[in-house]
């Protein structure tokens, strides 16, 4: 530390630009991290902003840790929640089948021509 208050005292211009340049980096590290926010993971962005040492790529990796957690662990406990898939339908081929489907068609779809 002699080292630094010696270029404070002798040189305060220098040690005000290695201030600047560093609260700047400081700012740059704390904006990046804040950039890598879920909703819902407001306090973890905020315990890595403040520790001083983690950066953009670590917020990152500890928030796709989190929400991996969070919604994978949680649908292993609701298998039978999820949506099935839907099943293709088949193009009509003949005017049979089509004017069958329009005779089907409900009354309130006055729009409903084939």
């Amino acid at each position: 530390m002699q080292t630094a208050l010696k270029i404070s005292l002798e040189h305060p211009e220098i040690a005000e630009f290695f201030r600047a340049q560093g609260a700047a980096a400081e700012r740059a590290r704390i904006q990046a991290i804040e950039a890598q926010l879920i909703p819902g993971h407001e306090a973890m962005i905020n315990r890595l902003k403040y520790d001083g040492n983690s950066t953009a790529g670590d917020a990152a990796q500890a928030i796709l840790a989190a929400e991996y957690i969070t919604r994978f662990a949680g649908q292993q406990h609701c298998p039978g929640d999820a949506v099935q898939p839907v099943l293709a339908v088949n193009k009509l081929t003949n005017s049979d089948q089509t004017e069958a489907l329009a005779s089907d068609a409900p009354p309130f779809l006055p729009w409903f021509h084939l």
